[in-house]
């Protein structure tokens, strides 16, 4: 049989190092109510990926602050970098081969992470503790130098699934505090952050809450969002007068009307000049009685055959009343003179007279008398055959005067005696030109239409109505420079849904009771954004000094969601949460605990008797 050694067989300090087999000693053989003295501290790697490494109180506050941290970087680049060959420097800081380099800038994020240098026209390299991309996530490093030297950056981006998404912000600072952009909106005075208002759109209550000022809001700011449907009249009635078509009832604001002119018959015509008389339009009907005088006529152009009942072998004559009198010759023509031969009508005839034999002494009269009837002005009296006599006409001197080239109506002389009811027709009359004052006595009805109100129904020509835009007294008001919404004038019925966007909400505008319940979901949440003062549960640590039992309650219950997060030490070592504990280094939680509080169990046989249990969790 194999030989037994005892304990007391042996000698004191007889089992030396190479007489005990590796992983031979288990917790179990140590004292560790006893201080362990080691020649070299324990070492750790910084990235832990087993049960069996031991790790730090450092090492445990960054798994629960969601942060790895590296091997600190001499430089990080502030701009692109060409990773082929980076050349002899970056951000200024001249650099040797195997020095640690941030890439955060790139122009393409796959290229982002930590790098060594390897020389200027070297190609850089990733290190081993971030060539993957899932050692990337929770990043944090120290920059040594350069721009950002002294600072700390963190690479926020959870759930890579490639190196593409890297994302590095600006962790902490040991060089001062932060900066604040004063083109923001913000500005710093010591210690204190304010924001800027222009007290013109934008200005602080009472309160000191931000608020829109009083018709802070003008036309410029509103950049189309108020829609035709928000007001409460939204639509004019355009009536179309006399000799006038168009017009139409519910015209909506934006819109175009249209009015035209409304002319009876050919002889109004509407083109690019305006409104106009048509060239030969204007026939009989249109002229009134007596409408055309002596004046108006050109002389000579009233032919015989534009006279009625008159014939071209006629000879006109002046009655008593100064009108034209045809005079008509036929059969035999007697002459009677102291009984001298009568000549038979039609004897003696133009070709038996020779020219010029008659004498004015051989004629019933020797001269003509000319009568000047209305309008014609005649020198002297009777006029010989033979002489001459100036007829002219005879001008009012107001109405009518005389050119070198003729007869024209005087300047101002058209008078309302000169013309004919009805004539003056719509065309006629210039645009503006009809003042109140010229318009006799009568009244003008006034029609309001929506959102359209006026002080008076019916207007005398010549008096005044106020129009005025009808105001709710509510939502909309009246100020010196126009209509203005009126404070807290847009209520929730006026907006349509998903009309207000986040431009429209002013900065700490949104406070506890305007978010609804469960509202605020985990993808509303930047990153990094919920601090720990904001979250619905606390950090907890306790310690229990181990007996002889397997099962040890906790003081409180833990979330579900937190139960894989506990941490158990057990004398400083972690220990490795399993379902179901077997081991030593093993253990199991659950909500399984007296009154439903958190318990931790032990591996059967495995009691902790004497030993300290460090319990940290969160709930």
């Amino acid at each position: 049989m194999p030989v037994q050694i005892v304990a007391n067989q042996l000698k004191n300090n007889a089992v030396e190092t190479d007489k005990i087999a590796n992983n031979a000693v288990s917790p179990a053989k140590a004292d560790l109510s006893q201080v362990w003295a080691f020649s070299a501290a324990p070492t750790f790697s910084g990235s832990v990926s087993s049960g069996t490494q031991l790790v730090n109180k450092n090492y445990v506050d960054n798994l629960v602050n969601g942060l790895t941290w590296k091997e600190a970087v001499r430089v990080r680049a502030a701009s692109d970098v060409d990773l082929s060959g980076p050349g002899a420097s970056i951000d200024g800081v001249n650099l040797s081969s195997g020095d640690r380099v941030l890439i955060s800038n790139q122009d393409t994020s796959t290229e982002e992470g930590i790098y060594q240098y390897n020389g200027a026209a070297a190609a850089m390299t990733r290190t081993a503790d971030a060539d993957t991309f899932q050692k990337l996530e929770g990043l944090a490093v120290l920059v040594k130098e350069g721009t950002s030297a002294n600072q700390q950056y963190h690479q926020s981006a959870d759930n890579l699934s490639s190196f593409s998404g890297q994302t590095y912000i600006l962790l902490s600072s040991t060089s001062g505090g932060r900066t604040v952009d004063t083109s923001k909106g913000l500005a710093l005075d010591g210690n204190q952050l304010e924001v800027k208002v222009d007290n013109l759109s934008i200005e602080f209550d009472g309160s000191g809450r931000l608020e829109v000022k009083d018709g802070g809001i003008d036309n410029d700011m509103l950049a189309g969002s108020i829609a035709i449907t928000k007001l409460v009249s939204n639509a004019i009635s355009f009536t179309a007068g006399s000799g006038l078509t168009g017009g139409g009832a519910g015209i909506q604001l934006g819109s175009s009307v249209s009015f035209a002119v409304q002319a009876e018959d050919a002889s109004i015509s509407v083109g690019a000049g305006g409104i106009k008389v048509g060239a030969g339009q204007i026939s009989a009907s249109h002229l009134a009685a007596n409408a055309v005088n002596t004046g108006a006529v050109q002389d000579a152009a009233i032919t015989t055959q534009k006279l009625a009942n008159l014939n071209s072998a006629s000879i006109l004559m002046g009655n008593a009343s100064n009108r034209p009198t045809a005079v008509q010759f036929s059969g035999a023509f007697t002459c009677t003179n102291t009984g001298a031969a009568t000549l038979g009508t039609g004897v003696v005839q133009n070709s038996n007279i020779a020219d010029g034999t008659i004498a004015n002494g051989k004629l019933a009269a020797s001269g003509i008398t000319l009568t000047g009837s209305d309008g014609i002005l005649i020198a002297g009296g009777a006029v010989n055959l033979g002489n001459s006599k100036s007829i002219g006409l005879k001008l009012d001197g107001s109405t009518l005067a005389k050119s070198a080239s003729g007869l024209k109506v005087g300047d101002g002389a058209i008078g309302s005696t000169q013309i004919a009811d009805d004539s003056i027709v719509t065309a006629k009359v210039g645009d503006g030109e009809i003042t109140n004052v010229k318009l006799a006595s009568s009244a003008v009805s006034v029609v309001a239409g929506d959102g359209i109100a006026t002080t008076s129904a019916s207007i005398s020509l010549g008096g005044t109505s106020t129009l005025s835009v009808d105001l709710d007294g509510s939502s909309l008001a009246l100020s010196g420079s126009g209509l203005s919404i009126a404070s807290g004038g847009v209520q929730q019925s006026h907006l349509a849904n998903d009309s207000v966007g986040s431009a429209q909400i002013a900065n700490n505008a949104v406070g506890t009771s305007e978010l609804a319940s469960d509202c605020v979901q985990s993808s509303k949440i930047a990153a990094n954004a919920v601090v720990i003062e904001k979250c619905g549960f606390r950090g907890y640590q306790e310690f229990l000094t181990g007996s002889t039992a397997v099962k040890y309650d906790l003081a409180r219950s833990v979330n579900a969601n937190f139960l894989p997060f506990v941490a158990v030490f057990r004398n400083g070592l972690l220990l490795k949460q399993v379902a179901s504990a077997s081991a030593q280094d093993e253990y199991q939680i659950a909500n399984d605990g007296t009154g439903g509080v958190a318990a931790i169990t032990f591996a059967s046989g495995q009691a902790p008797n004497g030993d300290t249990i460090a319990v940290k969790y969160l709930t």
